[in-house]
């Protein structure tokens, strides 16, 4: 298996086999003693920025769970991952003492990938974003579009018109999609919304109450940055 990295990724690893060792365990020690199976990802994310600094913290969680959905993808092995990345880092030109440094903090990278709460994380994640088409972001337009007479020599009205702009990706690209909206269309998509809020906070509250599990709802705070 061949992999290729970019000239950020292979500074990024520069800086991961940096990483002091010590530190390294205690991490991979605390992961270990997780007792929740699904950790909440800011609570992760912050043990990594607890025991690493920030920097380090977010390169490492960063390209964790980027190797870890690799080997998901690909369905390879911890070990054929880091044998070809080994080789791809000697072409590259990364110089012998570089490579000791990596190999080094390797066994640690090897012992997190393979942790049960990281391979959820990833699995969570995948789930997440598995979709044909993922909404970017979204806008409601108000324009005035006056209305002349017939002799076009007066504005003697208005209509007010919203169109809803949808940007979203697709496997492929990049796209938007407008569409005309009336008043009693933004009523409809405002309950709508709102039905659907209360519809996911309800399935959320009867996994978790009734099945006994863990529950997230996309985009909740589970998918948050950790505050400094």
């Amino acid at each position: 298996m061949g992999l290729r990295i970019s000239s950020t990724q292979s500074e990024d690893f520069k800086v991961i086999s940096n990483i002091d060792p010590a530190l390294l365990e205690q991490l991979l020690d605390k992961l270990r003693n997780i007792s929740t199976p699904l950790v909440n990802q800011v609570e992760l994310k912050r043990m990594f920025y607890r025991y690493l600094d920030k920097e380090n913290g977010n390169i490492l969680y960063k390209h964790i769970l980027s190797i870890s959905t690799l080997l998901r993808e690909r369905s390879i092995t911890v070990d054929e991952f880091f044998t070809s990345i080994d080789a791809t880092l000697k072409k590259t030109g990364w110089i012998s003492d570089e490579l000791k440094k990596w190999e080094g903090i390797a066994k640690y990278l090897k012992d997190i990938l393979q942790l049960d709460v990281i391979c959820l994380v990833t699995k969570i994640l995948d789930l997440t974003y598995d979709y044909t088409n993922l909404l970017e972001k979204t806008r409601v337009l108000t324009d005035i579009r006056p209305v002349f007479d017939e002799k076009k020599e007066q504005i003697v009205g208005s209509i007010i018109t919203q169109t809803l702009r949808l940007h979203y990706y697709s496997e492929d690209a990049s796209h938007n999609l407008s569409i005309t909206l009336d008043e009693k269309d933004l009523n409809t998509l405002e309950k709508a919304c709102s039905d659907a809020k209360e519809k996911a906070k309800q399935a959320k509250d009867l996994m978790i109450e009734k099945c006994g599990i863990q529950s997230f709802i996309v985009g909740d705070s589970y998918y948050d940055e950790p505050s400094d």
